[in-house]
């Protein structure tokens, strides 16, 4: 990889997360990384910290830049109280709120580190299951682990949008590497008698088409 700048003044940034989770090619050899890198020019590489793969990673990095170019900073789990503010705003910024009780489930969720580390990822679901919590229900019971939150979610898809519907939605969107677009999708299922017949069972239309009203089951998919 070649790296270059227009101008001294010129900062350049690379950040790489989860580098941990790249190809074991890739992970292997990281010649592919840039080794010259131009003046106000950082790197940012992001790993795990308590897997064998972040003992093998280090040791390539420092002996392919050099440990006096290294830089390692551990950054620590987020405090309950960052994790609560974490949450409200986010629940403010979707135009919703929590009774007290479901904040406090909510939290204890985001901290729960039972079966598995708290993940980016993980809140983010945790989250959008709370944006659909009415304020007379109680907050749904699940596990506290990325499936459990994937399980309710999916289950809400289905009961929303049917089960047949959604499913074809997300095979669709797993298949290729970069995913079909929209239209693609659309025009996918639009031959696929088995999701017709089970999308109009009420009512057929004089063109057995899918309306581009499923573009918002798509979208809705697509953020998952």
């Amino acid at each position: 990889m070649a790296v270059a700048v227009e101008s001294s003044s010129t900062r350049l940034i690379f950040v790489i997360d989860s580098i941990d989770q790249m190809d074991a090619h890739s992970c292997a050899n990281i010649n592919w990384l840039p080794k010259n890198m131009p003046p106000k020019s950082f790197l940012f590489l992001s790993t795990v910290s308590d897997e064998q793969e972040f003992e093998n990673l280090n040791s390539q990095i420092q002996s392919y830049y050099g440990s006096e170019h290294l830089h390692l900073t551990e950054i620590q789990p987020l405090t309950s109280s960052e994790v609560r503010l974490m949450g409200e705003e986010y629940l403010m910024n979707s135009g919703r709120t929590l009774q007290e009780d479901q904040k406090h489930h909510l939290v204890q969720m985001l901290n729960d580190t039972t079966r598995e580390k708290p993940t980016v990822f993980r809140s983010q679901l945790f989250l959008s299951i709370a944006k659909g919590v009415s304020s007379y229900t109680n907050f749904p019971r699940f596990e506290a682990t990325v499936n459990g939150a994937l399980t309710v979610i999916s289950r809400r898809l289905f009961a929303k949008h049917g089960e047949l519907l959604t499913k074809t939605v997300l095979g669709l969107i797993s298949i290729p590497r970069h995913g079909f677009p929209d239209y693609a999708i659309l025009d996918i299922i639009s031959g696929h008698d088995e999701v017709l017949n089970d999308v109009f069972q009420y009512h057929e239309p004089p063109i057995r088409r899918l309306p581009e009203l499923i573009l918002k089951v798509i979208n809705q998919i697509h953020i998952f």
